[in-house]
């Protein structure tokens, strides 16, 4: 019923009850005029009229109002080997050639990538393969690809939505995966022309694609240290990128000083070079756009992605990036605020962890923080539609749980952060959650007692500034003020709002004692 409901009202808030109301009021108005006496002719008729007119009007404004709906996605699994599965480069060539092919794909399609799905299983899953065809399945494709090695062959199956039956091929292995690509073609029509040829891409350049996808930038940069092809060069650039993007930058600090990540001079250098030499490689323009972005050269970064995007128009990840855009540079293209260009990120990844959270985020932060407003309504249901496609990831747990607290309640949230914790024993972070969660409900004590785990575990900075706070509240201000000045002294940054927050818990503390001590603020 709830789905019906959502189907009639498209984006109108309460559009069907809306509807409802106006057909109630206008009915009664004819009626009204009709015992009255002021009507009296062809009364069935303008009931006729009045209700197909509303109808009429209700349904263009639902028709223009409508969300995008999500294109037809196609999905391609890692090949298994034999009767195991090893995530490897082998097991990723149809998949990977697939995806570099958007402009040969037709517009109705998206190849969902295979890196998205990588990030969304999150390094826990991605070596099981039930994993991976789980959530390929709750992504709800029109074609699902699967191939096994079996023997000295590949059995390829293509699945349809709706379909009763695969369609099934075997193929010799010798060959593969260039011999499955017109037998795709032919189930699919997935190209605009003939099925492609594969382009000559040696497994080194895989490998390093699924190295940065890991997050292990050096061990990429080291399998393509020794190639000269451009596509391993942007791929190579990409493992900079990703290294530097883990560098903290002080922002204030860099308001007066030049800080120069020698990362991204590394990644920048590749990708200056292959543009002198005219590469149109769609990647370059988005790795020069996430550096822009996260450099905060803003003019920079609109040009590099609004080229990124006339490269790969389908890319959720550079959508995204031009989110971090002020709303005036994005009207030109088509969008009126933030909020809408991640929910076009979103349509083309519902999976992208990333966007999800901080579109959740967003829209909690712009309504009224009460448990029914539009904006805690609207981040619980993009949280609970991830949720759907991946239940346990632990980013989007911790982000529902949050929301929960802040609205109070409590006992949803202390479910999802203890068996977080449960899950996590060695990450501080599940006992600073719980710290925070004890404090909302001013149980100052066992706060203290899961901030001083967070602490002991590996120093947990944000754990320092709440257990001073904590102890301030406890009246232990000689307490506090150990935990305050402790969080001073590791601060890194001059941005370091903890550092400072902890500072201002140092003066409050002082004046306190002093007041207890004279009677008297001085």
């Amino acid at each position: 019923m709830t789905h019906l409901i959502e189907l009639l009202s498209g984006s109108i808030p309460g559009g069907v009850i809306l509807l409802a109301l106006a057909l109630l009021f206008a009915n009664l108005t004819i009626y009204f005029l009709k015992s009255s006496g002021l009507l009296i002719k062809r009364i069935r008729e303008k009931y006729i009229l009045v209700n197909t007119f509303f109808i009429l009007v209700y349904a263009l404004i639902w028709h223009f109002t409508l969300p995008e709906r999500p294109p037809k996605r196609i999905i391609i699994l890692p090949t298994q080997s034999d009767s195991t599965f090893s995530l490897n480069a082998q097991a990723l060539v149809l998949a990977d050639y697939l995806e570099q092919n958007p402009d040969r794909v037709q517009t109705k399609y998206i190849v969902h990538r295979w890196e998205w799905l990588y990030r969304t299983l999150g390094t826990d899953s991605v070596n099981i393969f039930h994993a991976w065809e789980r959530l390929a399945h709750n992504l709800k494709p029109v074609f699902l690809i699967k191939s096994k090695r079996d023997g000295g062959a590949v059995l390829l199956s293509v699945y349809q939505a709706g379909g009763a039956k695969p369609a099934l091929k075997k193929f010799p292995l010798e060959g593969f995966p260039e011999n499955t690509l017109k037998f795709i073609q032919s189930k699919l029509n997935l190209f605009t022309g003939p099925a492609p040829t594969l382009p000559d891409e040696r497994l080194d350049v895989l490998s390093g694609k699924l190295a940065v996808s890991a997050h292990r930038f050096l061990k990429a940069v080291k399998l393509l240290e020794k190639d000269t092809s451009a596509v391993a060069k942007v791929v190579m650039a990409s493992a900079w990128v990703g290294k530097g993007l883990g560098v903290k930058i002080d922002r204030i600090k860099r308001q007066y000083v030049k800080i120069v990540n020698p990362d991204f001079v590394k990644a920048k250098k590749i990708l200056h070079a292959l543009v002198k030499e005219r590469r149109n490689i769609a990647g370059i323009a988005f790795l020069l756009g996430r550096m822009a972005i996260r450099d905060e050269q803003f003019n920079d970064a609109e040009v590099f992605l609004k080229k990124a995007l006339v490269d790969d128009p389908k890319n959720a990840r550079t959508y995204y990036l031009l989110s971090y855009l002020l709303n005036e540079r994005l009207i030109e293209l088509g969008f009126k605020n933030r909020m809408e260009i991640m929910e076009r990120a979103i349509l083309f990844d519902p999976g992208y962890t990333d966007a999800v959270y901080d579109l959740a985020n967003t829209y909690f932060s712009s309504g009224t923080g009460l448990e029914k407003g539009s904006g805690t309504l609207a981040a619980r249901k993009t949280l609970m539609r991830f949720l759907k496609l991946q239940h346990n990831d632990p980013k989007i747990l911790s982000m529902l749980a949050t929301i929960d607290m802040k609205i109070k309640k409590y006992d949803d949230a202390r479910k999802i952060f203890r068996a977080l914790n449960k899950r996590y024993p060695n990450d501080s972070n599940g006992y600073y959650n719980l710290g925070i969660l004890s404090f909302a409900q001013q149980k100052y004590d066992s706060a203290l007692v899961y901030f001083e785990k967070a602490i002991k575990l590996d120093g947990n900075r944000d754990a320092l500034l709440y257990a001073g706070l904590t102890e301030e509240r406890l009246g232990n201000y000689k307490m506090a003020l150990k935990y305050y000045r402790k969080r001073v002294h590791i601060s890194t940054s001059e941005d370091d709002k903890y550092a400072r927050e902890a500072m201002k818990g140092i003066r409050h503390v002082l004046r306190t004692m002093k007041k207890d001590s004279s009677g008297t603020v001085q």
